[in-house]
């Protein structure tokens, strides 16, 4: 499993976050990114997932001023998490797609 430490050496940019906070998203993040289907590339989905969730936080009070904005103009923003759209928002969520592309591909997602 990826350590803070490890998740601070790639991404120094958290580094002014608090470890428990940065342990809690780690162990969240490993939810989507099975060992037994990431194998050597677990690590790095993890930390891709994290580094996404982490700056999706800081940016989730402008998102949620944005929406409210476009509510109350009459429009329907929709729900982003019903696919990988919410992982587009950021260069992690990117590139995090991106390593999965490169997954074989297998009859069972978990």
């Amino acid at each position: 499993m990826l350590t803070v430490s490890q998740f601070l050496a790639e991404y120094d940019e958290f580094q002014s976050l608090n470890e428990s906070k940065i342990q809690s998203v780690i162990k969240s993040a490993s939810d989507f990114c099975p060992v037994e289907t990431w194998g050597q590339k677990h690590n790095t989905a993890v930390g891709l997932i994290t580094a996404h969730i982490l700056t999706m936080r800081w940016l989730q009070v402008g998102a949620i001023a944005a929406s409210a904005v476009q509510n109350a103009k009459g429009k329907d923003v929709g729900n982003r998490m019903e696919s990988d759209s919410w992982l587009t928002g950021s260069v992690w969520g990117q590139q995090y797609l991106q390593l999965r592309r490169g997954l074989p591909v297998s009859g069972f997602v978990p």
